[in-house]
């Protein structure tokens, strides 16, 4: 497991990058060092899940209800689990997460908890090496950064990939 695993795995909001088409967005994700863009719902202003599902164990209960063979899977939002009072019971919390979802994890959200809500990975609360040694019980799943502006989006990758290569070492 090292950070040039990640990088073909590593991606960011499609929103982050502000241009006129679809094209030149992919083109800005592609030029700041993105393997994949995330496009969702909410970015065009419909409803997802994801406000209703707060919590693993709700998500937990959504997935017995659909049944296992239902095609749905759990991008897992560690920030979304965390706030700055939960923030000393990451591992716990993340690790009680990938209990639950187990195999149905389908990919990361990264982004950071800071006092006001969120941002950027790294600019926040969040142990990105410990979430990213959890991660690895699950095997290989995409990343997709949220809240990092575009000025942020290099560094933002750059630290993913070297908090990914500390992982592996602990």
């Amino acid at each position: 497991m090292t950070g040039a695993d990640l990088v073909s795995r590593l991606g960011i909001f499609a929103r982050t990058f502000r241009r006129d088409t679809p094209a030149e967005v992919a083109d800005a994700v592609i030029g700041a060092g993105y393997a994949l863009a995330h496009w969702n719902f909410a970015a065009i202003g419909r409803s997802t899940l994801a406000a209703d599902v707060r919590d693993a164990r709700t998500a937990r209960r959504l997935l017995d209800e659909v049944g296992l063979d239902a095609p749905i899977g759990i991008i897992l939002d560690p920030a979304n689990l965390l706030t700055p009072e939960t923030i000393d019971q990451q591992d716990k919390i993340i690790g009680e997460a990938i209990d639950l979802l187990g195999g149905r994890v389908i990919g990361l959200q990264a982004k950071d908890v800071v006092a006001s809500g969120y941002s950027a990975p790294g600019a926040g609360l969040m142990d990105y090496p410990a979430v990213f040694a959890q991660l690895a019980r699950l095997g290989p799943v995409p990343v997709i950064v949220q809240d990092a502006s575009e000025d942020d989006a290099a560094q933002v990758r750059a630290d993913l990939v070297r908090w990914y290569d500390e992982a592996s070492v602990r």
